[in-house]
């Protein structure tokens, strides 16, 4: 008797952790991925064949190229066994920059650029280098930044059919709520999407794009007082590496006066599927009229 109270105790609790597993929603399979030079397809095809390691990277990301020879070698070793997909998050990136890095690391792997954040917005994951490990049935078994020790011992139980704990499905439950903005009012909506490490990290990789995310914070500084009230600027920061210290410490110094908040939900990023910082969009009626990337070049009236 008490051999079969522990069982049922075990078979409870295996239950337990099979119905909270993070097992891809089913919003999510129908996800297709935006392969470069391969037909699309949706996460779904891959149910049922073999685990996958999806790593989500950028090529101004200096900690994702550190670790590409990392994933090329994963690759090498476990590509017969497991489904390989790298995935460019397409933000400040072109299919030039992406091949670009591509050829410089001899990536063989299938490659994919996330330009509509589809699939960065239902994976939730705040910052890249991203590495998701899933098991045939498409639970998720491994979900983090770094290319560890952790990553290397999974990979070689999923190549061998070893069953992994699952991780829990509150993961990518999103949390944050959305930005409140009446779209719906008679004034003129401009939103600037910009990043609060868009000046610094991007200094050295991308020097434009760096010059031009201080020149527009300045330049807007300098205008909002004098913007007619019809007119009304918010301020949206990408969520990747940023936190409410982070928002703080950007504020300061830029001396930011003007209403600004993170896109914790990355809801607006993905609704207005920003790819180029610095971006502005301006909404009149509720729809989208204009794009700018430069806040002297839009007619303010």
């Amino acid at each position: 008797m008490k051999v079969l109270c522990v069982l049922a105790v075990s078979l409870i609790l295996l239950a337990a952790s099979v119905l909270n597993a993070a097992a891809i929603s089913e919003r999510t399979l129908i996800i297709e991925i935006p392969f470069i030079e391969r037909e699309h397809v949706p996460l779904e095809h891959y149910r049922g064949k073999k685990p996958l390691y999806i790593k989500f990277w950028a090529s101004w990301c200096q900690t994702c190229l550190k670790e590409m020879p990392h994933f090329q070698h994963s690759f090498e070793q476990y590509g017969s066994d497991i489904e390989f997909i790298s995935v460019n998050v397409g933000l400040e990136d072109t299919v030039d920059t992406v091949q670009s890095a591509i050829k410089t690391y001899g990536l063989t792997m299938p490659q994919a650029i996330d330009s509509k954040g589809a699939l960065a917005k239902h994976f939730r994951f705040q910052g890249t280098p991203y590495h998701l490990l899933l098991d045939k049935e498409l639970n998720v078994v491994h979900a983090g930044h770094s290319a560890n020790s952790d990553v290397d011992r999974k990979l070689a139980l999923l190549a061998s059919n070893t069953p992994l704990e699952f991780l829990s499905s509150e993961r990518f439950n999103e949390t944050e709520g959305d930005i409140d903005i009446d779209f719906a009012t008679t004034a003129t909506h401009i939103l600037y999407f910009s990043a609060a490490w868009c000046h610094w990290y991007l200094e050295k990789s991308r020097p434009q794009t760096s010059q031009a995310c201080i020149q527009n914070q300045l330049d807007i500084n300098d205008a909002y007082t004098r913007l007619p009230k019809t007119l009304t600027l918010h301020s949206v920061l990408s969520r990747l590496w940023t936190d409410d210290e982070a928002l703080a410490q950007y504020r300061h110094k830029f001396n930011v006066k003007h209403p600004l908040v993170i896109d914790k939900s990355n809801a607006l990023f993905f609704r207005y599927q920003i790819t180029a910082l610095p971006t502005f969009v301006v909404i009149r009626d509720g729809k989208e009229v204009a794009r700018y990337r430069d806040f002297n070049t839009i007619p303010i009236q």
